[in-house]
């Protein structure tokens, strides 16, 4: 059986011990260590980083709000604890020539109130140490992930999904992927998964890219993939009639 792709990490937004930290100002502060961080305006990957070794401790992982974006351009940075990062509202997360060393990470906006987020992955590249895996999750309609001339490897697995389904039935979401090389290690992994809203207007697209992993799932409304030179119908509809020809292949049904 394969383990589980990610550390799920919950956020919980109210409650004592909250620290706030506007536009990467410095994150040291007495006390006990507070159990989430709250960055408004426009930080650093710097800023994200150190939020997160902040609010870790032996019995959670990093727990990290931004309110405002993450914009980066040439940057480097090493993750030592596993940690959460949650969009609120429009947050945005653009990283550009940027090299990042994490533990597990997380990136989700569903604790948040709904809006339109992005997360961009550009001429960047992010690698995870140990059992480590990368998620991002973005559920509203307009939500975009983009990652471009990038290079992604994570031992545990890859996901990255924008499903819609903030707003019932799931209405869209995109994932897009080009020139950019994704690599999981482990064989015992989900691999990799790249998802959008099977319905109105999801869509995914890889193009040029190249794929190391034990498993690949691609799906959405819409969906093109050019994985390892190779095309692959990755449709719903395609998906759902394989699906139903798997079935009735099966003796007895």
């Amino acid at each position: 059986m394969r383990r589980s792709l990610f550390i799920l990490l919950a956020l919980t937004l109210a409650g004592p011990g909250l620290s706030q930290i506007r536009g990467g100002a410095d994150t040291a502060a007495a006390g006990p260590v507070a159990q989430i961080a709250t960055l408004e305006g426009k930080v650093s990957l710097a800023d994200v980083v150190a939020a997160c070794e902040q609010t870790a401790n032996a019995d959670q992982a990093g727990a990290v709000v931004i309110r405002g974006s993450l914009q980066d351009e040439d940057c480097q940075a090493t993750l030592t604890v596993p940690c959460a990062i949650q969009l609120d509202g429009k947050a945005r997360m653009s990283l550009t020539r940027c090299t990042l060393q994490s533990q597990t990470l997380n990136v989700d906006d569903s604790a948040s109130s709904a809006g339109t987020n992005s997360v961009k992955l550009i001429d960047s590249t992010l690698t995870g140490q140990g059992g480590a895996g990368l998620l991002i999750q973005l559920t509203d309609p307009k939500d975009r992930i983009i990652v471009k001339n990038s290079s992604i490897s994570y031992p545990l697995g890859i996901g990255l999904h924008a499903p819609g389904s903030r707003i019932l039935p799931d209405e869209g979401g995109t994932v897009v992927i080009r020139k950019s090389s994704l690599t999981v290690s482990d064989p015992t992994s989900a691999g990799l998964a790249a998802t959008a809203s099977t319905s109105g207007r999801g869509k995914v697209v890889a193009a040029k890219t190249t794929v190391d992993t034990p498993g690949v799932l691609m799906v959405a409304k819409r969906c093109r993939a050019v994985l390892n030179g190779k095309r692959i119908d990755c449709t719903a509809s395609t998906l759902g009639a394989d699906l139903v020809a798997e079935a009735q292949a099966v003796p007895g049904n």
